[in-house]
């Protein structure tokens, strides 16, 4: 199975963008466990920067050029159905994996058919919602975008429970007629990055460090989480280590005495940073997952987060670690300061949680979705019988055939590309018995 990855940009530093982190660890787990699926990923040939970091000499990743604003909620918005039809029919793609439910209606009209259009496997990063502390006033065109982004698509998942109680709030107050549709479609996936590769590292910072890997942005309230080591600063000894996502608010930051910028640029030196800190504390007031609190987890650092958001789903509900307040939160970060192992015994039940968010079985849940939506319908079937027997009389003569001989296909089965769009033959060449591939960035069907 090809399959295009509709992503989603929010940063200007790419392998510091949660949805490109998120894309990297799946997609690199899932073509090791089935080799015969290919992902191609349009990628921003300008405006981004970008570190190579090993995706795209996977030979089941194609990268694709493209340009887009570099703005989110314009680079969200933009799209460009040429582009995207001349990849549906350069690879005969067989489903989308859309990261923008703003954008489904679009895809959905590609390489479309009167009775069928192309499997839409909908992820949710973002949710416009009240909770942000910005008002949605202004922003209701995305609001109303992404509930008919969840209505058009085949399935949508939804990255926690909370993550999907903000998209039903949204439905029940702005378009209530479409909830039932919605919640026929959900799924709840939480993102599964554990990976035992990633071991315990007892080599930690001679200081007590705590990791700041969060957006200095305002619905993280940073400037509270700094006005509390501002306020632990002058009886404690510690450092904060910050790996910035974004350039916005680091002067003043880096301007505090405990404060160190590590400006890592790839996910291993991210991690090797990351390995060595003792605990992460923030005070977001928004989350859908939180990859840098569950990445923290994984490395063993304890965790003291607010008890909202996807921090009960994270963590465990009743978990020491939450804290339900600011002065809350600064009697169990100075418990640690006292304690250092108190947040080794926390870092150690971290792991443990965390390991129930591996990444194979999200792989093999995200295939499922992948593989139900892929064949719930055998278009062979649809063919009148004359058209399947000059099909088999083709198929009888060529084991390899290049996706830019779907007109051939065509012609000689006595049938149009009206009739025939690109997903619908790939659909049918994967049910008489061809695998999909991907050979010098060129598509084939592969008699099995």
């Amino acid at each position: 199975m090809i399959i295009l990855v509709n992503p989603m940009w929010s940063v200007e530093h790419l392998n510091k963008d949660s949805n490109y982190v998120h894309i990297k660890k799946i997609i690199e787990r899932f073509t090791q466990l089935y080799p015969d699926t290919y992902f191609i990923i349009p990628f921003p040939a300008r405006h981004f920067k970008y570190y190579e970091d090993g995706l795209f000499q996977n030979p089941n990743v194609v990268r694709i050029p493209y340009v887009i604003p570099l703005a989110k909620k314009i680079n969200n918005i933009t799209f460009d159905g040429a582009f995207f039809n001349r990849i549906v029919e350069q690879y005969g793609i067989g489903l989308i994996y859309n990261q923008i439910p703003e954008v489904t209606g679009q895809l959905k009209s590609l390489d479309s058919h009167f009775s069928s259009t192309i499997p839409i496997v909908n992820q949710h990063h973002y949710i416009y919602h009240d909770s942000l502390p910005y008002p949605l006033e202004n922003q209701m065109q995305y609001v109303y975008w992404q509930i008919l982004g969840d209505v058009l698509a085949d399935v949508n998942i939804y990255n926690s429970k909370y993550t999907f109680k903000m998209v039903k709030e949204n439905v029940e107050k702005y378009m209530p007629n479409f909830l039932p549709d919605i919640e026929k479609k959900a799924k709840v996936l939480y993102m599964g990055f554990y990976d035992k590769k990633h071991s315990y590292n007892k080599n930690r910072f001679k200081k007590f460090t705590f990791m700041y890997n969060h957006r200095l942005q305002q619905y993280k309230n940073w400037a509270d989480t700094f006005a509390m080591f501002d306020f632990l600063n002058n009886n404690y000894d510690f450092e904060v280590a910050l790996c910035p996502v974004g350039p916005s608010n680091i002067t003043p930051i880096n301007k505090k005495p405990y404060t160190k910028i590590y400006e890592v640029k790839t996910e291993a030196e991210y991690y090797d940073v990351l390995s060595k800190c003792h605990c992460n504390t923030y005070n977001s007031q928004y989350e859908t997952f939180c990859i840098s609190i569950f990445e923290s987890m994984m490395f063993g650092l304890a965790t003291i987060v607010p008890n909202a958001t996807t921090m009960p789903e994270l963590l465990g509900k009743g978990n020491p670690q939450l804290f339900q307040g600011k002065k809350e939160q600064i009697q169990k970060v100075k418990a640690l300061l006292k304690d250092p192992q108190q947040a080794h015994v926390f870092g150690i039940d971290n792991i443990r949680r965390a390991k129930k968010f591996d990444i194979d079985t999200y792989c093999r849940e995200l295939n499922y979705i992948f593989e139900e939506q892929f064949n719930k319908y055998d278009m062979y079937y649809s063919l009148k019988e004359r058209n399947k027997a000059k099909l088999q009389k083709y198929i009888d003569r060529h084991d390899k055939i290049s996706v830019h001989d779907m007109k051939k296909i065509r012609r000689y089965i006595n049938l149009s590309n009206q009739s025939v769009p690109n997903h619908r033959l790939t659909n049918i060449m994967q049910h008489v018995g061809y695998k999909h591939i991907i050979e010098n960035d060129e598509a084939y069907f592969v008699k099995t």
